[in-house]
């Protein structure tokens, strides 16, 4: 049995999720992929979120969250590339709602706030 008739079986057999719910190989597949182009694109993802955070560890100092801002690009295409997991369409269009809407609401969110926050005035 394929890894994507496997998916639709299981998929088929479990409640509705907001994208899927991919079984136990569907998620190692994704933390560690099968493919050399997959397993780039993973190492690419988690090298700059784990390697800064080590290096603070290990000097004991204070890191902020901006720079693991460029690594964040890459988590849509690591999550959804594995071919263990099956999305339906009407899935994907909630998906792609998601991420049109969010950065729309937190811009609206912080529309304004540079009046009363002084740290923002000043720059």
């Amino acid at each position: 049995m394929s890894p994507a008739s496997s998916a639709i079986s299981q998929r088929r057999s479990r409640s509705r999720a907001l994208a899927a719910r991919p079984g136990v190989a569907g998620i190692f597949d994704t933390l560690w992929p099968s493919t050399t182009d997959r397993r780039l694109v993973t190492v690419a993802f988690w090298a700059p979120l784990l390697l800064p955070a080590t290096v603070a560890l290990a000097a004991s100092l204070r890191i902020v969250s901006l720079w693991a801002m460029p690594a964040m690009t890459l988590l849509p295409v690591v999550l959804l590339s594995s071919p263990w997991l099956v999305i339906s369409r009407a899935a994907l269009v909630r998906l792609l709602a998601l991420a049109v809407a969010l950065p729309v609401v937190a811009t609206l969110g912080g529309a304004g706030r540079g009046d009363r926050d002084p740290q923002i005035r000043r720059v």
